[in-house]
């Protein structure tokens, strides 16, 4: 009765925190389990907020968690023990009845079965590259072959044990898709092609954000500012904007002129502010040829909860929007990361953190101070003053002092 009770607290607790995910109650051992968190998430959940236990023992998981689209998603490798588990959110910042708050998040879920045929690393992926290549760990003892429809529906075949798997990414605009590989549903973010950038690059004009990935309130005033650099040698002139006038306004739609390496804004201001969602493209050109476009995909919700927050109002774009990734927990990016409005952004590559080579100096210092310790021990033991034997006189022999008496 005590347990069903706690569990119906807990349950309560979670819903009324407007928090949930797509946890699943039973996973096979060693199976991938890919999630959606989902709720109004004001900051950004890093790694190390997350926590698997059984019962009040943490667990040795290999997993990661990210920001794709508008919601969190977390991907792990199931233990291969059969038992019962919890996942752990901590400190995620949220709104309760609309006040800003912080609470710890958990959720129950048991391993059982057989080990699961095969699984998939990693559980997501955010890319700016040509191709996503994928680890799929075939338990079985013979060959099998799996579906997937990226970039268009074939069949992948698998041998017993680790396969890599390469998608190609060319074609695809940007945005955000969900793949089928096998019986696994993958989210995955495109922030940008090869050709894009290459072509942004040879006209020398820079566009920051490259492109605009937003959910926004419907029927309510919106709208953002667009940097544009020449990052050219020369004077750049009279360019325009070729835009769906119905529904984009922009301000001001005629730079005249702009110097080497010189910034100017220009704010866009939407005029259709409903319907399910719209994909523009607005095209910048001079007077000779086309520039540079920017690309624009946009959702609306009724739903104030589930719009695209900004956190800092000195953070204008998201990751994705500067053709960034995140890099995993293990990784580093190759440049300095740039703040975004989902967390720090790295706008090259990330590579796997190579392990300090001087580890040993730390060794040999704990084993350094150890020696002198004994050292030091044993130089007080040595020149500890020696103790004075009992006298060999014996008190009986010992005449009483006399008295005197003063005249």
């Amino acid at each position: 009765m005590r347990w069903s009770v706690l569990l119906l607290f807990i349950f309560l607790l979670n819903a009324v925190s407007g928090i949930s995910t797509t946890l699943a109650p039973i996973y096979q051992p060693g199976e991938t389990i890919i999630i959606k968190i989902e709720g109004n998430i004001l900051q950004p959940i890093q790694p190390s907020d997350v926590l698997f236990k059984r019962a009040h023992v943490a667990v040795a998981v290999n997993y990661d968690i990210k920001k794709i689209g508008d919601n969190y998603y977390l991907y792990a490798q199931a233990p291969t023990n059969k038992n019962n588990y919890t996942l752990f959110i901590n400190d995620i910042a949220t709104t309760i009845n609309g006040v800003i708050t912080s609470l710890d998040f958990n959720q129950s879920f048991s391993i059982d079965g057989n080990i699961t045929d095969y699984s998939v690393s990693p559980g997501f992926v955010i890319t700016n590259q040509n191709k996503m290549d994928f680890t799929i760990n075939l338990n079985l003892d013979q060959p099998i072959s799996i579906s997937t429809n990226f970039p268009d529906e074939h069949s992948v075949n698998l041998n017993p044990g680790a396969n890599t798997i390469s998608l190609s990414t060319e074609g695809k605009v940007s945005g955000f898709y969900e793949i089928i590989l096998g019986k696994y549903n993958i989210p995955i973010q495109i922030t940008g092609s090869q050709t894009n950038q290459t072509q942004t690059k040879n006209n020398n004009l820079i566009l920051t954000p490259p492109t605009i990935n937003r959910v926004i309130l419907a029927n309510s005033p919106y709208s953002f500012n667009i940097s544009i650099t020449n990052n050219g040698s020369s004077n750049m002139e009279n360019l325009k904007f070729s835009f769906n006038d119905a529904i984009f306004n922009i301000t001001p739609n005629l730079i005249i002129s702009i110097t080497p390496q010189e910034t100017k804004e220009i704010t866009i201001s939407l005029l259709k502010l409903s319907g399910s969602s719209l994909q523009e493209e607005i095209i910048i050109y001079d007077a000779s040829d086309k520039l540079v476009s920017l690309k624009l995909n946009m959702s609306f919700t009724d739903d104030e909860n589930k719009t695209s927050p900004v956190i800092d109002s000195n953070l204008k774009y998201y990751c994705s929007e500067l053709n960034g990734i995140f890099c995993a927990s293990n990784e580093v990016c190759s440049s300095d990361t740039i703040p975004s409005i989902d967390g720090l952004c790295c706008t090259s590559t990330c590579t796997v953190k190579e392990e300090s080579s001087f580890g040993w100096i730390g060794y040999v210092s704990i084993l350094a101070i150890i020696l002198i310790l004994i050292f030091v021990y044993f130089k007080y033991k040595k020149a500890k003053v020696p103790q004075l034997k009992p006298s060999s006189i014996n008190p009986m022999q010992l005449k009483p002092l006399q008295k005197t008496t003063s005249s």
